[in-house]
């Protein structure tokens, strides 16, 4: 069917014109909509990094708060006596000034979240003064291993990086204490803020829009990772990725986008990785909307070509398949349904033809048959007056020499005008026709049975039966005998052949007579295709006729001049019975 659609020309033009006027708007309505997808992408992305990047701020602000409150403890006089009086002071003193130490460490440790343990490192007492609650209590010994940290203390210190020994602190030492130039310096001590990694990863979170997603924070230095709030076995195969410039990624077969940003006051960075669906979880009722739309808009093309094939297409179709049947000669075809539309006007309009063609042809058919009965009598009526007064002639001869022959010449004479004068059959059997001719070719062999000899052959019994128009061999015999055979002295030849083939039956009928001009050869053919008229011509014109009406287009006479003989044959072209 489909196939057939598509052979519609109509079918074909309303289709482009759909499609012309439809794909357009769908293009422009998905362009719209990718446009609007990538720009609420880029919009959705750049909040995530905007908080990403308020994030960093919040931790600068923080640590450069905590930073000044450890500047502040420098200029306080309970930790500038510890450090520089401690081998005056009794145990009571010093007591007293750890205390009072430690109420401004708890002051800086509660000042934020951040802060896990505030600390104070004093070489000259050799102890730590920590905050309370802290892990210590009032001060303990400097640990073991204090002077292999002192190098990576001071390291952080002069990158102002605020990691070192994988501590997350923030550290702020005294003045460099030196007795002479050439002098390892030395601190009077160190204060130091230890800040929590599970608060910092904690905080993190507020950064994540959905279970998926993860964000790390890591020294942009060392690379390595201080805190996280997702998996943080990934975290350096991101890093290597984010490294490389990639921004997207795939974690079984989820797409994530990569976020990155630094921090340049702290030397920490924080990278990210953020699930795509979640971001743009907004996109999806648009998304939803924009299937419905192409669902819709393929049910509206195939509503469109369902209506073009139901009230366009198959009413045209319809009706060409009843010209179809009218031009293959079905008269009787008719178009039954008629709806109540433009094309019902045109099924009325094609049956009241078919009945008015009906009609014109009956009557021009019978007219036809009328005329073709008429050219019969009139041909029956023109029988060549000197071959009948030569026909008496010659019996007369017989008769008066008592030749034996005249009582068959008189037979084959008899029967002759007998056929000729029988008005009640249109269509004979072929074999009564071949009788007829055969007999007219016995008279014509008698009176010319010096000059002319007939070579008449046997009619196959295929052909016996076949109905023929009446008088169509006869003629074409004397044709030959009187613009043929007439003028011929001696050597005259007429020979009369039957050929019975899967397409056709042919009678031939040649003479080696006068050959016809090629002049008047061309008007026999113009006059017999309805070019041109010949006069002399007109018995094989009728025959001609007759044939084609009787079997189709395709019989008739053919006229050839060939080797010396004019051939004239008869084409009868098959048809199927039953």
């Amino acid at each position: 069917m489909f196939a057939r659609l598509f052979r519609s020309n109509i079918f074909r033009r309303l289709m482009s014109i759909f499609v012309a006027v439809t794909i357009p708007l769908l293009i422009v309505s998905l362009y719209f909509y990718w446009n609007s997808e990538n720009a609420l992408r880029k919009k959705l992305l750049f909040d995530i990094e905007s908080q990403s990047s308020y994030f960093l701020r919040n931790m600068e602000m923080e640590f450069e708060r905590i930073g000044r409150m450890q500047r502040n403890l420098i200029s306080d006089s309970n930790l500038n006596d510890l450090v520089n009086l401690n081998l005056y002071l009794n145990d009571f003193q010093r007591i007293v000034l750890i205390w009072n130490l430690q109420a401004k460490l708890a002051d800086i440790k509660n000042s934020s979240d951040y802060i896990e343990d505030a600390s104070i490192y004093i070489p000259s007492i050799k102890g730590i003064i920590s905050s309370p609650g802290g892990g210590r209590y009032i001060y303990d010994a400097l640990p073991d291993d204090f002077s292999e940290r002192l190098p990576s203390m001071r390291a952080a210190v002069e990158s102002r990086s605020p990691l070192y020994k994988e501590q997350l602190t923030l550290i702020l030492p005294s003045q460099l204490l030196r007795r002479n130039p050439d002098e390892q310096p030395r601190y009077g001590y160190i204060i130091e803020a230890t800040l929590s990694h599970s608060r910092i990863a904690r905080s993190l979170t507020s950064l994540t829009a959905g279970d998926s997603d993860g964000f790390f924070l890591y020294d942009r230095q060392t690379g390595a990772m201080i805190a996280s709030s997702g998996d943080a076995a990934i975290f350096p195969g991101l890093l290597d990725r984010w490294q490389a410039g990639n921004r997207r990624l795939q974690i079984e077969s989820t797409p994530y986008f990569l976020i990155g940003k630094d921090s340049e006051t702290t030397g920490l960075s924080l990278l990210g990785y953020t699930d795509e669906y979640t971001v743009l979880a907004a996109l999806q009722p648009y998304r939803l909307w924009m299937w419905i739309g192409g669902f819709i808009f393929l049910l509206t093309t195939l509503i469109y070509t369902y209506s073009i094939q139901k009230y366009i297409n198959q009413p045209v179709y319809l009706l060409l398949n009843h010209f179809r049947l009218l031009e293959n000669g079905d008269l009787t075809t008719h178009i039954e349904a008629v709806p109540r539309n433009e094309f019902g006007v045109l099924y009325r309009q094609f049956n009241g033809m078919v009945d008015k063609l009906n009609s014109t042809i009956d009557q021009v058919y019978r007219q036809t048959i009328y005329s073709q009965r008429a050219e019969l009598k009139q041909l029956q009526a023109q029988i060549n007056p000197h071959f009948l007064y030569n026909s008496y002639f010659i019996l007369h001869r017989l008769i008066k020499s008592g030749d034996p022959n005249a009582t068959e010449f008189s037979r084959f004479l008899g029967g002759y005008f007998e056929y000729i004068t029988e008005n009640s059959a249109d269509m004979v059997d072929l074999r009564d026709e071949v009788s007829h001719a055969f007999l007219y070719a016995k008279i014509q062999a008698m009176r010319f049975k010096d000059r002319i000899n007939i070579e008449f052959a046997k009619l196959p019994p295929e052909m016996e039966l076949l109905k023929v128009p009446k008088l169509i061999l006869q003629p074409v015999l004397e044709n030959a005998y009187l613009h043929g055979l007439e003028g011929k002295v001696n050597g005259g030849l007429l020979r009369v052949k039957f050929q019975f083939a899967r397409e056709a039956h042919f009678i031939c009928v040649s003479n080696n007579g006068s050959p016809i001009p090629d002049e008047e050869l061309e008007k026999i053919r113009g006059t017999l295709k309805g070019a041109s008229v010949l006069e002399d011509a007109g018995a094989l014109l009728n025959i001609h006729r007759r044939l084609r009406l009787a079997f189709g287009e395709s019989s008739g006479l053919e006229v050839t001049n060939s080797d010396g003989w004019v051939r004239v044959r008869l084409v009868i072209e098959r048809r199927d019975e039953g």
